[in-house]
Order: structure tokens, then C-alpha cells, then sequence
């Protein structure tokens, strides 16, 4: 397998426990409850307006948002001051590993205007802060989102006759993060992604995307070169990391991690910088993957591991002829930080064929003599399994972190560039 280009070392989300210090299997984990909050959590535009005249599209929404508030009676200067966009996440503590806001690319949005207090002539004096802020969403979601905040004492409208506001123009944003002011680094500027996966009608129709803590957002990161920032340790609890603030560090994210997050952007809230972040925080219980042995819950972390290639995309992409240049995703080494010395992939071959493919003729054939011989299963169910198995996944993590078991005994070179 090695020499065909099947076996890969790279960081990448896994499941892992952080009571048994191991990343899992999907096999060894299974499905639980686990009771936490929700929130609605705004990230600040940072586009310049019209500095942005080399952009058609954030010129365009710029006048669009500028008329909204004109016709408010409020004039912006800067037109971003009090723009952003609404995110729903059941996640708070993977904030701090956001990288992109997705949004879906077969719907329009608009934007909701919000303020804590009723407005009045006065307030349109007052410093940006005390302007109504613009709430970007999903036109779809924008009912249900302005009950949530009328329910939560806010004062919202949906401003007449806006203009559908349409994914490329809303891509053209960007964001920061509405945890900038309690970070104690600069944070990256956040760009908005479209991504086919985002429904519509559901939260605001904007997902928050943390590339190291889901599947989902590992492939939304890989397809747009995001930074995979993983600072959890082995025991689940945020590391002294870039960006991560000292009273972060040492907090379990699946504990006090959430309560820690939501009191941060709280406190934001009610600063006089930035505006409100925090609109509205809720609860609720929802399935959730725990370790198969301890039972306690089980994470998506990022962490260097083993895989093998079982589909053999990896190989086909690299001897396509045109993959180089035509293809839509970034190379993984664009998106995967480096191993340094400890990285290590096989070179592909241009000749290998899918390794789950020739799997599948061996459980299909009924011919002990053809082709190598067949598998047989006793019981008969169990094929039915496996070959599930292998139709839902791409790749086979390999590695564990255990004290017991086989280890994987390969053969790291200390200069890989000269190899």
C-alpha cells in the first residue's frame, strides 16, 4: 500500500476521547445525549466601503446597506460600522478556532435591523455603537430570526423594500471575530465561503466554520485553504495556543469551555467597542458521540495521525493531467500545516487502482479461483456491514495513541527534503 500511494501521515479532525487520550474509530464510538447551549453570535464586518471600489460586488452591497439606514435617517460613516453577520452555533467553545462563515449559494439574504434600546432622534448623534446594528441572514430564516430577537427584548425590524442581497455579493464581506477584543493576538480577518451544504432555513442560514472540530468543516477548510487551528490538548482543554487567552488555557471545551466562551462575548456586548455580539443564548439537547469503554463524550480534534487512502482519490487526482491546474480544491499541503520532520507520504502511483474497489470484487466473487480468491463472512449479516462501511467513508484512520496494541513501525527520514 505504501508503495502504491495508499498510506498518508497528515492532521486532520478525528474522533478522540479525551479520558482514554486516544483518537477512535467510528466503530468505537456510539451515540449519547449531551445537554448545552446554544447562541446567536454576530462577527463584524471589517470591509472598508468604498475602499472596496476595485469590487463590484462589496461596492454594490455597500450602497444597498447604505440606503437601508438612509432610509432610517442614518447616515454611516464608515457605511461597515454597525454591519455584521448572524451565525447560530450549538458549539460556543469552537469559537475561538473559527476560520470562515459559509453561506449557502442558492439563496438570497437581507438584513435585519437591531438595536437593545428603542431608537430615537438622539441616538442618531451618538457614536456607531449606538446605532442599530445591520444582522445579515438567509432571507428564508429572516422571520423566524426576528421573533427570536423580539422574543429576547430586542427592537428589530425588516427594513421595506431591501434589495435581495445574493451570495456573491455577501462573499464579498469581511469579517473578524466577535471574540477579537478579548483575545489577547490579532486575529485572522475571516472570509465568507460558499458552500452547498448550508440549509437555508435552518439557524440564520450562515455556519460558523472551525476546520479542526467537525468532518463537515475539515472539507469546507480544505476546499478553501483555511487554517486548521486545533490549541485542545490530549485532555480536551484549550492550550496556550496563538491568539488563545490566558483564561482560556487549562478549560475543558466540553465543560466550562462553553460558559467561559458565552461570558467573553458578553462582556463584549456591553463594551464600548464593537457593539453587541450576543444576541441570544439557549439550550438544548441533542445526540452526541461518547467513547464505547468509558462512555464519557467524544470530540472532533485535530491531530496527527495515519490514514490510507481507501478509495484511491488521492492518486487519481495526482496522475490526472489536468488536476494540477483545472482542479476546483487546493492541494492538501495548502490547507494541512506541516509535520516537519515527522510528516511522511507515500509517493503515489499513476498505476494504482481503489483499494475498496478490488475489496468489493473479493466479497462479490463467487470464484475461489478467479482473481485471488474470495471472502467469505459467517455470519452472512456481518457483509452487509462491512460493505456499508466502506461505501461511507474515503479514508481508514489506522492510528491509536493506546499504551497497548500494535504500534505502526515506519521509518521517519530526519531531512525529508533531501530524500
Amino acid at each position: 500500500m505504501h508503495r502504491r500511494g495508499l498510506v498518508e501521515r497528515r492532521s486532520r479532525p478525528t474522533h478522540w476521547c479525551s479520558t482514554c487520550n486516544t483518537t477512535l474509530a467510528s466503530a468505537e464510538v456510539e451515540e449519547g445525549i449531551r445537554d448545552g447551549p446554544t447562541a446567536y453570535v454576530s462577527f463584524p464586518v471589517c470591509n472598508h466601503g468604498e475602499d472596496d471600489d476595485d469590487d463590484d460586488d462589496a461596492l454594490s452591497l455597500w450602497r444597498i446597506i447604505n440606503n437601508v439606514y438612509h432610509d432610517g435617517g442614518i447616515d454611516l460613516s464608515p457605511p461597515w460600522s454597525t454591519l455584521s453577520v448572524l451565525v447560530y452555533t450549538a458549539s460556543p467553545w469552537s469559537l475561538p478556532m473559527n476560520r470562515a462563515i459559509a453561506i449557502s449559494p442558492t439563496c438570497t439574504y437581507t438584513i435585519i435591523l437591531a438595536s437593545s434600546s428603542p431608537p430615537s432622534s438622539s441616538s442618531l448623534s451618538s457614536p456607531s455603537s449606538s446605532l442599530p446594528s445591520g444582522l445579515i441572514v438567509s432571507t428564508p430564516s429572516a422571520p423566524a430570526v426576528l421573533q427570536l430577537l423580539l422574543n429576547e427584548g430586542v427592537h428589530a425590524i425588516i427594513p421595506p423594500h431591501i434589495p435581495p442581497i445574493s451570495p456573491s455579493q455577501l462573499s464579498a464581506l469581511r469579517l473578524r471575530s466577535p471574540l477579537t477584543t478579548v483575545l489577547k493576538a490579532s486575529q485572522p480577518i475571516i472570509p465568507i465561503v460558499l458552500h452547498g451544504g448550508v440549509y437555508p432555513d435552518r439557524g440564520t442560514g450562515c455556519l460558523h466554520v472551525a476546520p479542526a472540530c467537525s468532518q463537515e468543516d475539515y472539507t469546507i477548510g480544505e476546499k478553501n485553504a483555511l487554517e486548521m487551528f486545533s490549541p485542545i490538548d490530549t485532555s480536551a482543554c484549550y492550550t496556550n495556543g496563538f491568539g488563545v487567552p490566558s483564561f482560556l488555557v487549562g478549560q475543558d471545551v466540553l465543560g466550562a469551555g462553553d460558559d467561559v466562551i458565552l461570558s467573553c462575548l458578553k462582556s463584549n456586548s456591553s463594551s464600548s467597542v464593537g457593539g453587541r455580539v450576543l444576541w441570544q443564548v439557549g439550550a438544548m439537547s441533542r445526540p452526541h458521540l461518547a467513547c464505547s469503554r468509558c462512555k464519557d463524550h467524544v470530540l472532533y480534534r485535530a491531530t496527527p495521525q495515519w490514514f490510507i487512502d481507501i478509495r484511491g482519490s488521492k492518486g487519481e487526482r495526482s496522475s490526472s493531467p489536468t488536476s494540477s491546474s483545472s482542479s476546483s480544491s487546493p492541494p492538501r499541503s495548502s490547507f494541512t500545516p506541516p509535520l516537519s520532520s515527522s510528516s511522511f507520504s507515500s509517493s503515489p502511483s499513476s498505476q494504482h487502482s481503489s483499494l475498496v474497489n478490488q475489496v468489493f470484487q473479493r466479497v462479490n466473487n463467487t470464484n475461489d479461483e478467479n482473481d485471488g480468491g474470495r471472502v467469505l463472512f459467517h455470519p452472512q449479516k456481518v457483509k452487509q456491514r462491512f460493505v456499508s462501511t466502506l461505501e461511507g467513508r474515503s479514508e481508514w484512520c489506522v492510528s491509536r495513541q493506546r499504551v497497548w496494541g500494535v504500534p505502526i513501525p515506519p521509518l521517519l527520514c530526519s531531512s525529508p527534503s533531501s530524500c
